[in-house]
């Protein structure tokens, strides 16, 4: 363990301790605190890519519920504040995205009625901006990924993203700052506040020596002329420079609005230690970040990481679920309970909320919670659970959460009933989509229905996805 990673265990385990979070089945509890509303907006670091169990959406979102910010909320929920997560974070976006697609998303729903997003109660906005505005993605692929390695194309990549760092009109600057106008003119609460996340290097400092080899010279055969470039050492000075300024904007912002924005800065340093390693063969054993190949890394009770396999290369090189779950303890100690949190609305003694959307794997239990739920400002004594959507409770609990198993495909809501001491009830649904292979589209849809493939890659065409395809390249 690293002494960085060890003062966060101390610190953070002396925070949980003062603040004496009380256990999920005490039903005799304190009452609840408050609520706090919590919107997810940016890029793949904030959709949980790499994390696993995506949730159902239009389009490969990778929008996982083991991200930092859910995690956060639950949490929350365990110093009794009532906790809700919606994510509209997307892989991919860029800062301009955020604003055109996602927050103009919003807009248009709430237009037409659809106030699954209510700007009035959103409490905290959770976000993660600016790594694809830089060509993240092709800096990774062409400076370390074997085969499609080029130090023309990695040098030019780091380079434009360190061009995107100096003051100019179309500046990471210009865009951050845009974006956090966009969010406050979005919230019409104004004790509303933002949280952005930092962003962890992505290779280790021991792999500095790492070098490709540009060729300046060709020769008949071989390159008769060249020189060494070092991409992890670039990148690494590219990662404390894109930190530094994220830094910079928010205090600049901060300074100029009432909006606040707290910036978690301690990302960098959590994580050292804990990144790829950027060899074909080697890998990190303590790596909190995910690989080539590999997606859902976590480490097992006995400190051994374990991953699955991915051709999924939104997952790669992306938190893991350690990594995710670090982040979420980062948040923690930057924010605690948020100033925010505001009082149990008074209109509703009577709260529930089914944290969804799912997904799940037919066969394979599932875990559904309903434990941001209150009744008369209390745990609810009674959690009664719909599993198929016919209006049947199946199973009734005291506890918000439970286990469930489907024995068939299924796509549908799934409902949860809260009841208070006095009978006091409400009702809460969660969309669900379950699948032979977890990756939410069904088996009749699906070009690969054993084996996850979330993006549904098909190179050639031929209507067999690439992870089953023994001839992905070609035309079978």
């Amino acid at each position: 363990m690293s002494k960085c990673t060890a003062m966060l265990t101390v610190t953070l385990a002396l925070l949980l301790g003062a603040l004496q979070p009380a256990r999920a089945d005490d039903l005799t509890g304190p009452p609840v605190r408050g609520q706090v509303n919590i919107l997810v907006l940016g890029d793949s670091y904030a959709a949980g890519a790499g994390a696993g169990d995506y949730t159902p959406s239009d389009g490969p979102y990778f929008r996982s519920p083991n991200n930092w910010a859910s995690q956060y909320a639950d949490w929350l929920i365990k110093q009794r504040v009532s906790a809700t997560v919606i994510n509209r974070a997307r892989s991919g976006a860029t800062s301009t995205a955020v604003i055109d697609e996602q927050i103009e998303e919003i807009r248009q729903q709430n237009q037409q009625g659809n106030m699954e997003v209510d700007p009035s109660r959103i409490d905290l906005v959770a976000l993660s901006a600016g790594g694809n505005d830089g060509r993240f993605n092709d800096a990774v692929t062409h400076c370390f990924f074997v085969g499609m390695q080029d130090v023309a194309q990695c040098r030019d990549a780091i380079d434009s993203f360190r061009q995107l760092l100096t003051p100019g009109e179309d500046s990471l600057r210009t865009r951050m700052r845009a974006l956090f106008t966009a969010i406050d003119d979005l919230l019409s609460n104004d004790r509303a506040e933002i949280v952005l996340m930092g962003y962890p290097q992505l290779v280790v400092a021991e792999a500095e020596g790492y070098t490709l080899q540009e060729c300046l010279r060709p020769g008949p055969v071989f390159c008769a002329e060249s020189r060494p470039y070092q991409p992890v050492r670039e990148m690494r000075e590219l990662g404390e420079q894109l930190n530094t300024s994220l830094a910079e904007i928010v205090a600049e912002w901060n300074a100029e609005s009432t909006r606040r924005v707290h910036f978690v800065d301690s990302i960098v340093s959590d994580f050292e230690g804990h990144e790829t390693d950027p060899g074909f063969i080697t890998r990190n054993p303590a790596r909190w970040i995910n690989e080539f190949f590999e997606t859902e890394g976590d480490v097992t009770p006995q400190g051994e990481l374990i991953s699955k396999g991915s051709q999924d290369r939104q997952a790669w090189y992306h938190p893991n679920k350690a990594g995710q779950r670090k982040m979420a303890d980062a948040l923690v100690l930057k924010l605690g309970i948020p100033t925010a949190m505001r009082p149990l609305d008074p209109g509703k003694q009577t709260f529930a909320w089914l944290q969804g959307p799912y997904s799940g794997i037919v066969g394979q239990p599932l875990e559904l919670s309903a434990a941001a739920s209150y009744a008369d400002g209390r745990t609810p004594v009674r959690f009664e659970w719909d599993f198929n959507g016919d209006g049947q409770f199946d199973q009734e609990t005291t506890t918000p959460t439970v286990s469930h198993t489907w024995d068939g495909e299924y796509t549908g809501d799934i409902r949860v009933r809260v009841s208070g001491p006095g009978g006091e009830a409400a009702e809460a649904a969660a969309y669900t989509t379950i699948t032979q292979d977890g990756d939410t589209i069904p088996a009749a849809q699906d070009n690969c229905p054993d084996v996850a493939n979330y993006t549904q890659e098909d190179r050639d065409g031929d209507g067999i996805g690439d992870v089953c395809d023994p001839r992905p390249g070609s035309p079978s």
